[in-house]
């Protein structure tokens, strides 16, 4: 019984680094660049999204621009419980705000020949193979 765990467990680890490499079809990969192309074009802008939402808040503007400006240099600056509720609900406006966005994405992206899983599972790939990223970048390059 000792010698087949070795063996055993080594098949295991043999099949799924082989199920993990599995070889996307060049079609999936015309698709999965178009999307992704699409994706790239379309990020999350978060100082759109914050201008947006501070506009939905009960402090001046030129106050949120020194508490902000402060936040992002490390500067101390003394706050009251409102603005603390404030920026509080800012966060959670830009949340949402950010949700919406990636609803978006995940619609444009099952609105393809490619469902939303399949889509995730690629990129995943992409992001950790350079051969896989070549690929797809000549077929980017192709049209």
């Amino acid at each position: 019984m000792k010698k087949k765990l070795p063996t055993l467990l080594l098949l295991f680890f043999s099949i799924s680094i082989l199920s993990a490499q599995k070889k996307v079809s060049k079609q999936k990969l015309q698709t999965f660049s178009k999307i992704y192309k699409q994706v790239l074009d379309n990020p999350f802008d978060i100082s759109t999204s914050m201008k947006k939402c501070v506009k939905q808040l009960n402090i001046p503007e030129d106050r949120m621009k020194t508490i902000l400006q402060s936040y992002f240099t490390g500067e101390k600056v003394k706050l009251s419980s409102l603005e603390v509720k404030q920026l509080e609900q800012l966060k959670a406006l830009m949340e949402i705000d950010k949700a919406v966005h990636d609803k978006k994405i995940n619609k444009m992206i099952m609105s393809t020949k490619m469902d939303l899983v399949e889509y995730k599972s690629i990129e995943k790939k992409y992001h950790k193979n350079v051969k896989l990223q070549n690929e797809v970048n000549q077929l980017s390059t192709k049209k």
